[in-house]
């Protein structure tokens, strides 16, 4: 899986491999493997390699200088055109390369080099599918990530973590037993606000991990999401008109103590959907006394009152959510459509209009507007008439 912000990063390592080329008709032999003419040795350059003053010298080559250079030249530059030789090399060495590339990402990571540790992952990765090879690879890459998000640089570094993420994912879809990979991932859903995932992630690695003190750190992850999650269970729920359900998930938190202003808000907003418009006033009401700042509770209060007929108790309550969110396109919408409903059509005009003017992109105001305008004229051209 490559990635143009992951290219970019590591071709200037390319710059420190040189190449041995052969002299025509010559070929060396390296541990079975021979290498023709044709082919350019990489070595990384460094005293080594001026060292090299005649071609006796290639088969004194030490083996780990050939798997570096190889593995350097193929993890830095994607596209070079001789890399899948290098891979078939590597992979007919595959013991003696594999281990000796990932002691090298190992001790790049450790030393915080990672986009060293990143080069040499990433070739392992054309090597081998090795699940460990591929889990360390998504860690260094996750390490650039929060290098760019520590220097302020949001956006490139969540495309490295969202990189690092789609790593992991394949790891699970090919083998839904590798515990790191889940442990991991949970992370990663929390990181961008996915807390189903994470839940869903993370208890899939409790049946997996078989430590305890593992097990207790998960669980304690558990534990810190879980408002976060069943608030978000709920929102999923609610979106899919699946209103009971969202009070079962809500209630979870009231029995267990958590609930404040924004859950007692929520179970409003469902018990309004589900019908019982008693329960949902009791909450709204609950949740205006707690939090009177938030416009919300005030539109979805007004619109229960409206929905039951009390159309002045709407125009009331959305006359105050105005005085503390006087931006609020949706309190003067309705508060509009509470007055047009009590044929106080000027008054609902205007707030109609001003609801418009906050937002313009908004069809069904506009739709309205051009209906009471439309109704406005009429009237006008039958009393003329």
């Amino acid at each position: 899986m490559l990635m143009k912000e992951i290219d970019d990063l590591l071709i200037k390592y390319a710059k420190e491999v040189s190449f041995l080329q052969l002299k025509e008709g010559k070929n060396i032999e390296i541990s079975g493997f021979r290498i023709g003419d044709n082919i350019p040795l990489p070595i990384v350059t460094d005293k080594f390699i001026e060292d090299l003053k005649n071609e006796d010298l290639l088969n004194n080559i030490p083996l780990e200088r050939i798997i570096e250079g190889m593995a350097v030249i193929v993890g830095a530059d994607a596209k070079f055109k001789f890399n899948e030789y290098y891979v078939t090399f590597l992979k007919s060495i595959y013991k003696t390369s594999t281990k000796y590339i990932f002691m090298k990402g190992l001790s790049y990571f450790d030393n915080e080099q990672y986009e060293l540790s990143t080069l040499y992952f990433r070739t392992l990765t054309m090597i081998s599918g090795n699940n460990e090879y591929k889990f360390y690879y998504a860690l260094s890459i996750e390490a650039i990530g929060k290098g760019f998000i520590e220097k302020e640089n949001i956006e490139k570094g969540n495309k490295f973590i969202i990189e690092s993420k789609n790593i992991l994912e394949d790891i699970i879809s090919e083998d839904n037993s590798y515990y790191p990979a889940y442990y991991k991932l949970g992370f990663y859903y929390l990181h961008f606000n996915e807390l189903i995932k994470a839940k869903l992630t993370w208890e899939k690695a409790l049946v997996l991990e078989a430590d305890e003190n593992s097990k207790d750190e998960i669980r304690a992850e558990l534990e810190k999401i879980e408002k976060d999650y069943t608030i978000e269970m709920a929102l999923w729920q609610m979106k899919n008109m699946n209103y009971e359900k969202a009070i079962d998930e809500l209630n979870k938190l009231i029995g267990k103590g958590k609930d404040d202003f924004y859950i007692d808000y929520l179970l409003g907003v469902a018990y309004s959907g589900y019908g019982n418009l008693e329960l949902a006033k009791h909450f709204l009401t609950l949740a205006l006394d707690k939090n009177k700042d938030y416009s919300d509770v005030y539109n979805e209060l007004g619109i229960v009152y409206f929905n039951e007929g009390d159309i002045k108790k709407a125009i009331e309550i959305f006359t105050e959510g105005i005085k503390i969110a006087n931006d609020d396109y949706r309190l003067y919408f309705n508060r509009g459509l509470g007055y047009l409903n009590i044929d106080e059509i000027l008054k609902g005009y205007n707030d109609i209009k001003l609801a418009n003017e906050l937002n313009p992109s908004d069809e069904n105001i506009l739709n309205q507007l051009k209906a009471i305008e439309n109704f406005v004229s009429d009237n006008n051209g039958r009393e003329r008439n």
